[in-house]
């Protein structure tokens, strides 16, 4: 952040007295940010690591490599080794089949611009059909226990906090299938279709059971990624700012995109605490915008407005709900645009939720890959 903005933003945040508000239009600003998906299961850094056995049945035709399968299952912020693992994964590729082949048909007709037919004859296509299945056991050996924190409707207790422990000991076993058919182009005789099957039914093959095999990593990535992973996400979110010629637009100006640059740094496995310091300033001064236009005309409302939206969707991406619902209820109080405030409030109560649900604090954590 330069030294400009740095020292405007400490003289308004230091300005007590209301000011008129300048004409105000607010234009939409894209920024982006970084953060995981948080799995069902918080399990603790040292202990997240996995390891991936893939088989081949016999009956598998122009056999597929099985150890590329293993190397392309990844849970993000896991380790890969063959010490200690807590998640063992084994996949078996019991088959994949041509189970079907026929010469299907087509009536085409030809008219003129009265409608009638001047023409006919058919068009012949060969349709084959394949089917995959493999199964997939996971075993693990870990236990997590999460502290039940305090409800968020006034029960401050302390004596009421409790904690529960979630095992994923065992096993678990599910299947990965699928049917797909392909079509040739049209020929005028079943013979040329048929001669152009025979002529494919290699090639085809091998690209069904390549498309086959990337169906069944996905599902297994996907599968394992929602109970263990901490997959990361870039999600695009807007902010308001001050379309005005006057001192303050071209402040707002410099201070959105301060925003974004500090947001474009944000990774996925690094604190988020360090992209908070580095925000303050930006925070404070949009915090100083709604005691400097506390009026209830339209541009203070939309300055304000400007100020509340932009500060719950900063607390949000900073993984701090509570903070973006009091900045969204203050978006609906004050009066300019009530339904941006109703959304952020629901979005900030649902990150609460799975925070409260999946024993994690932040959408920031480390990891060991």
């Amino acid at each position: 952040m330069n030294k400009k903005l740095t020292f405007l933003i400490a003289c308004l945040t230091a300005t007590v007295f209301a000011q008129k508000a300048p004409k105000v239009d607010l234009d939409r600003f894209s920024v982006f940010a970084e953060y995981q998906q948080l799995p069902i299961y918080n399990i603790p850094l040292e202990d997240r690591v996995y390891n991936v056995y893939t088989e081949i049945a016999d009956n598998i035709s122009y056999r597929p490599d099985a150890q590329s399968i293993t190397n392309e299952i990844i849970i993000h912020g896991w380790k890969f080794s063959d010490d200690r693992p807590t998640v063992t994964v084994n996949i078996r590729m019991e088959d994949f089949i041509e189970k079907n082949v026929s010469i299907s048909n087509r009536l085409v007709e030809e008219k003129n611009k009265e409608g009638k037919v001047i023409k006919s004859y058919k068009l012949y296509k060969a349709i084959s059909s394949y089917t995959g299945k493999s199964n997939v056991n996971v075993a693990t050996t870990f236990t997590v226990t999460q502290e039940t924190k305090p409800d968020q409707k006034g029960n401050n207790n302390r004596f009421l906090s409790s904690s529960s422990t979630k095992t994923a000991n065992g096993e678990a076993s599910f299947s990965v299938s699928q049917s797909v058919s392909i079509e040739s182009k049209e020929f005028t005789t079943s013979y040329e279709a048929e001669k152009d099957y025979k002529l494919n039914r290699y090639n085809n093959y091998k690209l069904q059971l390549n498309s086959y095999i990337n169906y069944l990593k996905s599902n297994v990535n996907k599968h394992l990624n929602a109970k263990f992973g901490f997959q990361p996400q870039e999600e695009r979110f807007i902010l308001w700012i001050l379309d005005s010629k006057e001192e303050e637009g071209q402040i707002q100006k410099d201070a959105i995109e301060a925003v974004k640059t500090i947001f474009s740094e944000m990774k996925a496995t690094t604190p988020i605490s360090e992209t908070e310091e580095k925000l303050q300033p930006l925070i404070a001064y949009f915090e100083s915008l709604k005691n400097k236009y506390p009026n209830d005309d339209k541009g203070s409302k939309k300055i304000r407005y400007s100020a509340y939206f932009n500060l719950g969707k900063i607390y949000y991406f900073l993984d701090q709900p509570e903070k973006a619902i009091k900045e969204g209820q203050g978006l609906i109080e004050n009066g300019y645009d009530k339904k941006d405030g109703e959304e952020i409030v629901k979005d900030s109560e649902k990150l609460m939720e799975e925070f409260k649900e999946k024993g994690f604090t932040s959408r920031h954590n480390a990891s060991l890959n």
